[in-house]
């Protein structure tokens, strides 16, 4: 149906003929989290757009426009250039993305009055059932235009696709996020080139070529507030205290150097222990990669005999959130880290969400070899596959775990939309 409509409304006719559906734009304008947060919730999105009958398009003010990284496959998602919009949602600076916050501000929000980006349960449970009826019958259905920001919750996905509609497919955690993923987007031309290079740094095969040898992807995030709890650390230049490392990097000295080093030596510990279990045969390939250039620098000079392979560091370890006014290419280093775990046979992660997606859209099977080296509370809303925990001690153990969220069941409800 979306596909249809794009060619029967072409351009901005989509936004312009009074005879077109309405559309719903998933929008980056400001503190929008990292790529699984933006890319990581599309059963979310999908399910917006066909519960409000509307046409799902995707844009990104920041760090820039999203066409600058991803660029549609099979189904077009992307904001058309129009008179009818304001020329500063196009930007290509990531310098003025200001302006383009305002010009977004002319945009209705489809979840005017509830707050969107960390919700309670009631949000889930109640608000959005708002927002659909407000969308389709209420004071917004006539708006041609409707945006919304951040919204996920894998569980309350599940827990609404199973309660409502009758439907088993949990999406996120399934072959249907891949593949729902891999249709929607491939690379840029840009950043197709720098993934050409970068298989060829890291001596990889092309990502078509699905027997080629077996290779781990081992993420560490020592720069997330919940990936250095505890440990005494700064940012560079003593910028915001602990709590700017996010912003403006890890100063890699001292303990903190001694904590990261230690975080990614435990994490090739867990990678190893697995392969021994799983892929002996194979000789050792483990693909680090981190959120601090200095520790992949430190990785890559140390570890290499162990099977380590890293890309060389040219500049910055980027936050696409974080760290604005940098030009588009300074950020692929963060779509090629993605990329690159999308095509290994076991992922390694740690704190924060980023590794998860590169689990979610994987294509080797890496959902059923995803190990955990390092504690996030926060994955109990996120995980919900069997994984394997490596438990930081002697023996290394590695054990299966899984998150059992218990909730009470929502009350049997009939969807008005067959």
């Amino acid at each position: 149906w979306h596909n249809r409509m794009r060619h029967k409304y072409p351009g901005d006719k989509i936004l312009t003929d009074p005879k077109a559906p309405g559309v719903i734009i998933k929008n980056c304008a400001y503190k929008c989290g990292g790529l699984h947060d933006r890319l990581g919730h599309l059963g979310w999105d999908l399910l917006l757009a066909n519960q409000t009958r509307r046409i799902l398009l995707i844009h990104w003010c920041t760090p820039a426009p999203i066409e600058h990284f991803l660029v549609p496959n099979k189904v077009d998602w992307t904001l058309p250039r129009s008179s009818f919009l304001d020329d500063r949602l196009f930007s290509n600076t990531t310098k003025v993305h200001i302006h383009c916050d305002r010009a977004v501000e002319e945009w209705t929000m489809l979840f005017d009055g509830y707050v969107e980006y960390i919700q309670g349960d009631a949000f889930f449970t109640e608000h959005v059932d708002i927002a659909i009826d407000r969308a389709t019958k209420g004071d917004l259905k006539d708006k041609k235009i409707l945006r919304y920001k951040v919204l996920g919750d894998d569980f309350k996905l599940k827990q609404r696709l199973m309660e409502r509609h009758n439907e088993s497919d949990p999406i996120s955690w399934s072959d249907s996020f891949s593949s729902a993923f891999w249709t929607l987007f491939k690379p840029s031309e840009g950043l197709q080139r720098a993934l050409g290079d970068a298989f060829k740094e890291l001596q990889l095969s092309i990502p078509a070529d699905y027997n080629a040898p077996p290779f781990y992807a081992l993420h560490v995030r020592v720069r997330h507030p919940r990936g250095h709890v505890g440990v005494a650390i700064e940012a560079k230049g003593g910028a915001g205290g602990a709590r700017g490392v996010d912003k403006f990097g890890l100063e890699f000295r001292d303990e903190a150097k001694t904590f990261a080093v230690g975080v990614a030596e435990h994490a090739l510990q867990c990678a190893r222990k697995m392969h021994l279990q799983k892929h002996s045969f194979f000789s050792e390939t483990y693909i680090f990669y981190a959120d601090s250039e200095e520790l992949v620098d430190y990785v890559g000079q140390n570890y290499q005999s162990k099977g380590i392979r890293v890309q060389n560091m040219t500049g910055t370890v980027l936050h696409i959130d974080r760290q604005h006014g940098h030009p588009p290419n300074s950020y692929y280093s963060a779509f090629i880290d993605l990329f690159v775990a999308a095509h290994a046979d076991c992922i390694v992660f740690g704190a924060g969400n980023y590794a998860l997606l590169a689990g979610k859209i994987n294509v080797r099977g890496a959902r059923k070899c995803m190990i955990r080296h390092h504690p996030d509370d926060a994955h109990d809303r996120i995980v919900h596959i069997q994984f394997l925990e490596c438990n930081n001690n002697d023996d290394l153990d590695i054990s299966p775990k899984a998150f059992d969220r218990q909730l009470p069941p929502l009350p049997l409800f009939e969807s008005k939309f067959k």
